[in-house]
């Protein structure tokens, strides 16, 4: 009998003490709660984990692989799109060409029958200019002819038998200060004429 009053006493005891024990532990997390907030006169502590942005960074583009076209046209109407005017190169005084058409020859045949000999025919071309001069054999002026143009000459073709005579051409342009030439020099054999 001492047993049974004992136990239940203890059980008495239990019901109390377990009731107090809850509100203890929920007044002691409210005022932990309350004693942890800060107050108006206190700074709030910032945790800092990394380094500080001035700015947040902007989320990255997903990537595509569809790389652009090298010949792709800015967005708009095609004739708005404003073209740089191209500057002509203006062309300078030069000479294209100067050369011989057709070679001279010198007479040939006998004392009997005799053929003539060729004349050399020179052509030429040239830019910047609207003219051309030539000389023969020297400094001379020998005629004024054409931008593109050709001359017949006769070739003079006195020497020696079986050798060679020579003939010097000097084409001469200008234009304002600037002034151009070109040489060619012309061979052709003397023949021998033959007596019978």
């Amino acid at each position: 009998m001492p047993d049974v009053y004992t136990a239940s006493s203890a059980a008495k005891k239990r019901r109390w003490y377990i009731p107090v024990l809850v509100s203890a532990v929920v007044l002691a997390g409210g005022s932990g709660c309350a004693l942890a907030r800060p107050t108006a006169d206190e700074p709030v502590p910032v945790s800092v984990t990394g380094p500080l942005n001035s700015s947040p960074k902007p989320p990255k583009a997903a990537k595509n692989n569809a790389k652009p076209a090298k010949d792709a046209q800015p967005a708009g109407d095609a004739s708005q799109v404003a073209k740089k005017p191209v500057a002509k190169k203006r062309a300078g005084l030069s000479i294209v060409y100067f050369r011989v058409k057709k070679k001279p020859t010198c007479e040939s045949g006998t004392d009997a029958v005799r053929y003539p000999g060729q004349p050399v025919v020179l052509e030429w071309k040239v830019k910047g200019t609207h003219k051309a001069t030539l000389s023969v054999d020297g400094p001379g002026l020998y005629a004024e002819y054409g931008a593109k143009d050709s001359a017949t000459l006769d070739f003079p073709c006195a020497g020696p038998a079986n050798t060679y005579v020579y003939h010097r051409y000097t084409l001469t342009v200008k234009s304002g200060h600037v002034t151009k030439k070109r040489t060619i020099h012309v061979k052709a054999r003397v023949n021998e004429i033959a007596s019978l």
